[in-house]
């Protein structure tokens, strides 16, 4: 099917203008000149005074930087990348308007995103950005044919992703293939020789990945007398994107003009005093290098496969310098050798504010002051983590449920408390009650293309609303002056959805919640910015994302298999039907998987005669594998094959 792509905004004609001259009229004062000038060219002018163009002393504000942390999502990355794609697009007209308008202050003024980091999802979102905002400018200019909207709700989905050959079940559960093409095409080895830069890339960017080391690697702590060791898992990728003249080419003297390009290195981390500062190293880094960092980063824990990737440990006043592979490989493993296997950098550190702070305050220092902001981006609001022991013994289960809790709350620790971030914060998250994809350990998302371009959309949309409350002004000055030229949140004529149409699925209500929009208005003056398709889907869809509550031993609690089921609902029957072939594939795996990599083992190591793996091989397996199967029957089909809201 044929996607019709929307570029440009829809608003046309003399309704709009009036429109528009009611919403430019708390711009004024402008010369009228200019006023009428501009106006009739459709475009909505500031003030100096308004838009944060003269400070309040009256002397010049240093530059804007920016330093952005985004969070890891799995299928989320589809709500992150519509927060993306907004606040980039205000950015860029922004510092549009400054250069045309006010040409003298622009370097001054101008936003530039000098700092990413990102965890898991948010570290695949961090590095197709890092090569983007320099290669792909106008890319990422279109809300709904950009790099971060293709990757995360066009090329993902649940049919390629259960694409996993039967030997490599026992490995993942999803398929790492579709993850690397997806890489491989939005960050690719060669991006071209020509530069394509967004309004808000700086000349140089320092990219931190969260990760998560799985074997570990020791650290030292000199001490007075003696020293002592430990084994350390959370692990980092730091990179330096400069702008740069190519060494050889023609000079300057020839008259021909010399095209810059983008120059990476990996960089160390060292200790300067009490603080930790950043180096460069040479020959460490590439564009497949920050891929594969990228990639390990979003490597869910068992759902995607960990990477095996060799590491440099750097100079000797690196703080990561017994991390060396050529160190690992001296140990005499014979499987992987000098190579560290990496899961999901989000384990340790799925916020990595910390990271980002330690990366803006080296420029800062370095350049001087400036007006530097962080902008945070998740799909959920951060609150205080439920206690696991309220009203329940402390058994095993409870045990274990309260440790998983525990070390997955700390990883989300909020760094800018410890940092002092305090007032120079910004935030776009979004409640659990608007997003699909966070059912189902928010997996959900990649079930279907609509609920990925829903998510997509609320992303759009909740920054557009941090973005006219003033959540923004001391960033971008007076966002209500650029609003009505960011494009409208639509939902586009053509896009696919799935084979129960919208009106069959708004004729039942939710069992669960009310629709959060239903009594939302627009004040008298302000500009429509969603069209009445994606209102229609909108408010549709949103029942799909309100939490469903059971009562249970005087406690509410998420009942997430009725969640499943409304979901499953509206997914095609053809991708039910093959969610259910593969989880019972995966189960004839784990059997096999349990035979063959122990039992089988186990009596080679005992000696055991042949009758004991022909009696497994032939009576044992397919037995556990038939009552597994029956066992599982039930359960698929309630909740996969034919669910009932």
């Amino acid at each position: 099917m044929e996607i019709q792509r929307l570029g440009t905004n829809p608003w046309s004609g003399q309704a709009t203008l009036k429109l528009l001259s009611k919403a430019v009229a708390s711009c004024l004062p402008l010369r009228g000149s200019v006023y009428r000038r501009e106006l009739a060219r459709g475009n909505a002018l500031t003030t100096s005074s308004r838009h944060g163009y003269e400070g309040s002393d009256g002397t010049s504000p240093m530059a804007r930087k920016l330093a952005i942390v985004i969070s890891g999502a799995v299928s989320l990355g589809s709500y992150e990348a519509g927060v993306m794609y907004e606040l980039l697009e205000a950015i860029a007209l922004h510092n549009e308007f400054l250069q045309e308008e006010h040409p003298e202050r622009y370097e001054q003024d101008r936003v530039i995103i000098d700092v990413i980091t990102g965890a898991s999802a948010g570290a695949m979102t961090a590095a197709i950005l890092s090569q983007q905002l320099y290669y792909g400018g106008d890319r990422l200019r279109d809300p709904y044919d950009n790099p971060l909207f293709n990757a995360w709700v066009m090329k993902v989905n649940i049919d390629s992703l259960l694409k996993v050959p039967r030997k490599h079940h026992k490995y993942s559960l999803l398929s790492s293939a579709v993850v690397d093409d997806i890489g491989e095409e939005y960050i690719p080895d060669d991006p071209g020789d020509v530069l394509n830069g967004h309004p808000a890339a700086s000349d140089s960017l320092r990219i931190g990945l969260a990760m998560a080391n799985l074997n570990g690697f020791s650290q030292e702590i000199v001490g007075e007398k003696e020293s002592f060791a430990y084994s350390r898992y959370k692990d980092q990728f730091v990179c330096l994107l400069r702008r740069v003249l190519p060494q050889e080419g023609p000079s300057a003297s020839s008259g021909e003009e010399v095209e810059p390009t983008i120059q990476l290195s990996e960089l160390e981390p060292r200790r300067k005093g009490r603080q930790v500062v950043w180096r460069p190293m040479l020959n460490t880094c590439s564009w497949p290098i920050l891929r594969l960092m990228a990639l390990s980063s979003g490597a869910f824990p068992l759902a995607f496969r960990a990477r095996r990737i060799v590491r440099t440990g750097g100079s000797a006043a690196s703080l990561m310098r017994t991390r060396d592979s050529s160190r690992k490989a001296t140990a005499g493993d014979q499987l992987y050798g000098g190579n560290y296997l990496y899961t999901d950098g989000g384990v340790f550190e799925n916020e990595p504010v910390g990271m980002a702070a330690s990366l803006a305050r080296e420029i800062d220092d370095k350049d001087g002051p400036s007006q530097r902001h962080y902008l945070f981006v998740a799909p959920g609001k951060r609150t205080i983590d439920a206690d696991p022991f309220f009203n329940r013994e402390d058994n095993l289960l409870a045990m274990a449920i309260g440790l998983a809790s525990a070390v997955f709350g700390q990883s989300r620790f909020q760094q800018w408390v410890t940092e002092g971030l305090e007032g120079k914060l910004l935030t776009v998250t979004a409640s659990d009650a608007l997003l699909i994809g966070d059912v189902f350990s928010a997996f959900a998302g990649f079930l279907e293309f609509e609920f990925r371009a829903y998510d997509y959309n609320i992303g759009r949309r909740n920054a557009r609303q941090r973005l006219r409350e003033g959540k923004f002004a001391d960033l971008i000055g007076d966002f209500q002056c650029i609003d009505q030229k960011i494009p409208l949140i639509d939902w586009l004529p053509g896009w696919p959805t799935s084979s129960d149409s919208l009106e069959s699925s708004s004729a039942s209500p939710s069992v669960c919640a009310a629709n959060p929009f239903a009594h939302e208005q627009i004040q008298d003056g302000v500009l429509e910015y969603e069209t009445d398709s994606w209102k229609r889907v909108r408010d549709q869809l949103v029942s799909l994302a309100q939490p469903c509550l059971i009562e249970e031993d005087g406690e509410r609690r998420r009942d997430q298999l009725q969640e499943l089921r409304q979901l499953m609902v509206r997914v095609d029957p053809r991708r039910r039907q093959l969610i259910a072939e593969q989880i019972r594939s995966r189960v004839d795996s784990l059997v096999d998987f349990f035979n063959e990599d122990y039992l089988d083992r186990l009596d080679a190591q005992r000696r055991s005669g042949p009758w004991r793996w022909m009696l497994r091989q032939f009576i044992g397996k397919p037995l556990t594998k038939l009552i597994l199967r029956r066992l599982i029957k039930p359960v698929l089909d309630v909740n996969v094959l034919w669910p009932e809201p």
